[in-house]
């Protein structure tokens, strides 16, 4: 008797896990139009608008972190950085003194990242 319910179990346990291959939606043949998001075309204007620069510029207390140049902050970028402190806020919140970046400031930084931080 165990032996038979066994094989019952097993059987619909091996025929319950199977999928019609038919059933599964057609991948997407258009790409998703998502905006490039360049340092010229928004980080640097993010970075000049929200206080970034009264640290991050020669003579600041945080000079070490160059926010003037396409390549200073590609490097915080690259380095994970700019994601721990601007966009998760790990650490102290930035910008210091002032309230956290908006959210759709924090996910276009983000998507610039995500997109190889570009020039």
């Amino acid at each position: 008797m165990k032996t038979i319910l066994g094989i019952i179990t097993i059987s619909f346990l091996i025929t319950s896990c199977a999928y019609n291959k038919s059933e599964l939606p057609e991948p997407l043949e258009e790409e998703v139009n998502v905006p490039k998001i360049t340092y010229t075309n928004y980080v640097k204007t993010m970075i000049d608008n929200n206080h970034c620069l009264e640290c991050h510029i020669s003579g600041g207390i945080a000079a070490f972190r160059d926010y003037t140049t396409y390549n200073g902050i590609k490097t915080v970028a690259a380095s994970g950085e700019l994601k721990n402190r601007a966009i998760d806020n790990n650490g102290v919140s930035m910008p210091m003194g002032y309230p956290p970046l908006d959210q759709n400031v924090k996910d276009t930084l983000q998507m610039w990242i995500n997109q190889g931080a570009l020039e």
